[in-house]
This record gives structure tokens, C-alpha cells and sequence, in this order.
């Protein structure tokens, strides 16, 4: 087969059809992991995803949450934490060492009560231009006609994920048995608010994928029982989801850690056709979601990063358990689930690259038969 495109490759990867080789996603680092491995061997300043030659994305990133944003306020700071509220009016402490992708502990939520939410209300404005890009106008023509890369719209959070960053989860919890008619009321807010802010974007360019996020569940159980999830906020994520397939969006993929064993199909019946990260630590298996879901839904992830620091025999083995199958039968990019935490050593991660990609030019040639 002749070279693709990434962006040709990506769309063919998750949409179950022939590839010259298997898109390789970009992963994320810890900025520790980052100061590690160039201690290692990484050189000083480049992105490991560049030296490892993965698979490039271009992304449309619009301002989804409070725009201009509400005053930031450091409350309190020491060596090692700062406990500040943010821009989205969200109390948090967070690791100074770490903040881009080190889970802070979060100590207060911006709505409380219904006058919160009259309040809040003002920063979610859809016809603020600032909400997008600056050169926005400028590279329309770029992403519909000469980029190579694939084109996602980063959408972000879907309706339970923005009230519980709202709320908190036990404030949001209380509210849909204390006065459920008021979670509509939020719902129906958002949902006319993303309508409008992403209008632009949809009608204008051909997008590859959009990117959506919900987090809908712990460990061991989802955060919130199917029920609830069908009586707040399916019918508007499946509108939601209509409207991006409507604009010939061919890959809509939902984000959502945790334990997927009651989700994953109810994400699939809303309309999402990819999900991700496959979060192993909480009980998810790429070849059990396989054998469940067929093509029907593509996977991302799935590789448990524990395993990066067992030594290259451990990744070996677990890389060849999965990524074979995995690729030759499409619908599928590998990805480490989550960020590659600071404990892995350069070089591990790099002969998780090398043998990763090797199977991707060739996965048949090392399917177990």
C-alpha cells in the first residue's frame, strides 16, 4: 500500500479500514518524567513525541469554559503546594512541581445554590470572539485544504463532566435527588451554550475527530448509576453527538477514565464511535472491549503504564499480547493510559516505542496464529 497521510491513516485506523501502518498516537509526559529522561538520553528541550517520530495532530482548541474567566486567588502557598482558585472559580491544591498533569486535591466547587449559577451564567456567552483562536480565520483554508495532519476539535468536557467541575461530585449528587429540576435547568443551559459555540467550527472545516470527555467512573463502579446518566444527560449528549456526525465529522471519541463495564455501550447507543484510555488499573481489557464490542467501537489506550517500569521483558510480553491483534484487526491506535508517570526510565519507554512501532508496519507478521 502506499504512504498515507497521518490524517488519511488516522480516519482508516479508527474507522476499520486498510492502513499502511497503524497511527501512532501522541502520548502525554509528566514534566518529571520530561526532566528524567533528559537525564537519560532525551534531548534537552525536544518533545519526546517528535524524537519518537509519533504520528502528528492538529488541534482546534475553542474556549469552552468561563470566558474572560473569573479573578484567580493564591489562598495559600508553601515549598512543594499551592492552594489557589482558579479561573473556572475552582478551589484546588495543587503540586508546583507538577501542575499540568499531577492530580491536584480539590477543596471547593463555584456552584453551590441557584444564585451560584445566575452568577457563573455571565461567563458562558457564546458569541465571545476571544472564545477562539486568534489566527482561527487564517487557517481555515490550511485545515480543509493543505494540512496532512489530522484536524480535531477539542470539545472537551460532555454534560455530567462540566457540572461536576461545577459542583463537585457530591454537590452535583445531592442535587439530582434534592431538586432534579434544577440539573435540568444547568443541562439545558449547556447544552444550548456548546451548540452555539461549536456551530462555527463544525459548519466550516472538515474535521477528522472530535474529542469529547466525561470521566463517568471510579475504579471499581461508574460514579453515577445508568439510571441517573439516562434521566440528566443522555438525550443531550446523543443531540450533541448527532450534530458532529450530521457535519461529516467520521470519528467522535469519548474520554472516560475509570471502570467502563456499564458505560462503554451507553456511550456507543449516544453515538460515540471511539473511546479511550481503556484505564487497566481500573478493570478494562482491550481484548475483552474487542471481543465485546467487535466494529462497532473503536479502542485508544490500553496499555497498562505500571508495566513500564517492570523492564523490557514485561513490555515485551504485554505489548505482544495485545498490539498484534489489536492492529491487524483495526479500529485501534496504542496509547499508554494516561500520562507516562516520572518512574519509567527513558530507556524503557524507548523500547516500548521501538517495539510498538515495529508491529505497526507489520501487526499479521506477529499475530499469534
Amino acid at each position: 500500500m502506499d504512504a498515507m497521510t497521518p490524517r488519511e491513516r488516522f480516519v482508516a485506523s479508527m474507522t476499520f479500514k486498510p492502513v499502511d501502518r497503524c497511527f501512532l498516537k501522541p502520548s502525554n509526559f509528566s514534566p518529571l518524567t520530561i526532566k528524567r529522561w533528559e537525564k537519560e538520553g532525551l534531548p534537552s528541550g525536544l518533545d519526546p513525541n517528535i524524537y519518537f517520530g509519533m504520528d502528528p495532530r492538529e488541534f482546534i482548541r475553542v474556549n469552552m469554559e468561563c470566558c474572560p474567566g473569573l479573578p484567580e486567588k493564591i489562598i495559600e502557598t508553601d515549598d512543594e503546594y499551592v492552594t489557589k482558585t482558579n479561573s473556572e472559580g475552582i478551589t484546588l491544591k495543587q503540586l508546583k512541581s507538577d501542575t499540568l498533569s499531577a492530580m491536584p486535591h480539590f477543596v471547593d466547587w463555584p456552584i453551590k445554590c441557584r444564585d451560584d449559577f445566575k452568577r457563573i451564567k455571565d461567563q458562558y456567552q457564546a458569541s465571545v470572539k476571544e472564545r477562539y483562536p486568534k489566527d482561527y480565520e487564517e487557517k481555515v483554508d490550511f485545515w480543509n485544504n493543505r494540512c496532512t495532519a489530522p484536524v480535531v476539535y477539542e470539545f472537551r468536557g460532555m454534560f455530567f463532566h462540566r457540572l461536576r467541575m461545577w459542583m463537585g461530585l457530591e454537590g452535583l449528587s445531592m442535587a439530582m435527588y434534592d431538586d432534579p429540576g434544577w440539573i435540568h435547568e444547568m443541562v439545558d443551559f449547556l447544552e444550548d451554550f456548546l451548540v452555539k459555540v461549536s456551530a462555527k467550527v463544525l459548519s466550516e472545516v472538515k474535521l477528522s475527530y472530535v474529542y469529547a470527555c466525561d470521566d463517568i467512573a471510579y475504579k471499581n463502579a461508574s460514579l453515577i448509576s445508568p439510571k441517573q446518566f439516562y434521566e440528566f444527560f443522555f438525550e443531550p449528549t446523543r443531540r450533541m453527538v448527532r450534530k458532529v456526525h450530521d457535519a461529516g465529522v467520521p470519528v467522535i471519541v469519548m474520554d472516560s477514565d475509570g471502570n467502563l463495564d456499564e458505560f462503554a455501550q451507553i456511550y456507543l447507543d449516544a453515538g460515540f464511535n471511539t473511546i479511550c484510555p481503556i484505564e487497566v488499573a481500573a478493570g478494562n481489557d482491550l481484548i475483552a472491549m474487542r471481543k465485546r464490542f467487535g466494529k462497532k467501537l473503536a479502542l485508544q489506550g490500553g496499555f497498562d503504564k505500571r508495566i513500564l517500569t517492570m523492564g523490557k521483558d514485561a513490555i515485551t510480553k504485554e505489548v505482544m499480547r495485545l498490539y498484534p491483534r489489536m492492529m491487524s484487526e483495526g479500529g485501534f491506535t496504542p496509547e499508554i493510559d494516561h500520562a507516562v508517570p516520572e518512574n519509567v526510565s527513558f530507556e524503557n519507554y524507548r523500547h516500548y516505542q521501538e517495539i510498538t512501532r515495529k508491529i505497526a508496519e507489520n501487526p499479521v507478521h506477529h499475530t499469534i496464529k
